[in-house]
């Protein structure tokens, strides 16, 4: 019996809607584990970077508002924030009669908030350590903000430095230590200060001028640029 011409519209309809849901539900199936990966990956992703009880003990002396934010998507932005009022507290002479005490707590509690805002933390040590001159919290800060991210090398470099702030030491091997990271864009001012203040004091006087000279050029902070003219003069013959 020869085959029709044509076949069954009803089979064939049937077929198609058939092919057609199978199509439907292989998308739908595709969509969602995309979906699932893509949110997986972000879950994973904000876990790794919980600074709170993930991976840190609470600061004793949080503020009320960092503690809220550490419990929503805004720590970045609290840390932020954090920093601002460091920065305000640290630049107000008024609270050097009491040696700034603030200070550490200040930035413990910006790592706490955002374990990965490194510039802060090296900030936050270096005024400790040289500008401060309270070697324990410095060490202790760094120290704190090691164990959270240890594959920043950085910190290592300046837990280093800060053996150079003892008496007795080398002036000279500091300088030649942190020659690498004096030429760092973001290396904080404080540090750069301190390094110019060796040149000055222990080391020769062309590259002490050479030094302020060209952090002159470089400086964005007017303590930096009042105190590189500073130098200058004195090295120069030209103090008034």
């Amino acid at each position: 019996m020869d085959p029709p011409f044509f076949s069954s519209p009803s089979g064939n309809m049937s077929a198609k809607n058939t092919d057609i849901k199978l199509w439907l539900g292989a998308g739908l199936l595709f969509g969602l584990a995309a979906f699932c990966l893509e949110a997986g990956s972000k879950a994973q992703a904000d876990i790794s970077r919980l600074p709170a009880a993930m991976s840190q003990t609470v600061p004793p002396a949080i503020r009320s508002t960092s503690l809220m934010a550490s419990m929503s998507d805004m720590r970045a932005a609290a840390a932020d924030w954090s920093y601002i009022e460091a920065l305000q507290y640290v630049g107000d002479v008024r609270n050097a009669k009491a040696h700034y005490k603030n200070t550490y707590d200040d930035y413990r509690e910006i790592l706490w908030l955002d374990p990965y805002f490194h510039f802060a933390v090296l900030e936050g040590c270096s005024i400790l350590v040289w500008g401060n001159h309270n070697l324990v919290q410095g060490r202790e800060l760094m120290e704190d903000a090691m164990r959270v991210d240890p594959k920043f090398s950085r910190y290592r470099l300046y837990y280093a430095a800060m053996a150079y702030t003892q008496k007795g030491v080398d002036r000279a091997a500091m300088l030649n230590f942190l020659q690498s990271e004096i030429q760092k864009p973001d290396a904080p001012e404080m540090l750069l200060r301190e390094v110019g203040n060796i040149y000055s004091k222990y080391g020769k006087r062309d590259e002490a001028i050479r030094y302020w000279t060209q952090l002159l050029d470089r400086a964005r902070e007017e303590q930096t640029v009042n105190l590189a003219k500073s130098q200058l003069a004195k090295l120069l013959g030209k103090t008034p």
